[in-house]
This record gives structure tokens, sequence and C-alpha cells, in this order.
């Protein structure tokens, strides 16, 4: 389950490193901030989701397409 195709998500990894910001990752439907996972800097596609989404398996990859 990767968070970047999530219509929660505040914004996706591309989102992130083409505004150039710092700015957190965010599931929106739970308000908690959502992690890569790894130690080391740079550009990771993989976002994994918060504990909630993870125990309802509540992604939802339809929404994502044009928000990119």
């Amino acid at each position: 389950m990767n968070c970047n195709r999530c219509k929660n998500l505040n914004m996706t990894e591309e989102q992130q490193k083409r505004l150039g910001t710092k700015e957190p990752h965010i599931c929106l439907k739970y308000g908690r901030r959502v992690f890569h996972r790894s130690s080391k800097p740079g550009f990771h596609e993989m976002i994994y989701p918060c504990r909630e989404c993870e125990q309802e398996k509540n992604l939802s990859d339809s929404d994502r397409k044009g928000r990119t």
C-alpha cells in the first residue's frame, strides 16, 4: 500500500519535490502524518499509510488521478 496514490494524502512525493517544500505528508482523512520509513535523504516513492488506514484497509487509489 502506497499513500502516494491515495486521494486522502495532502501532497504526493512528486508534488513535494516539484514545489521544493519540506512540508510533511498528512493523511487528510485521519489528520495523521504519514512517513517513508527510510533514514536516507532524498526522493522516496513509497509513503506508508497511517495506522488507522492500515487497520481499515481504507486506501483509495481511485481519486488520485489529476492531483499530481
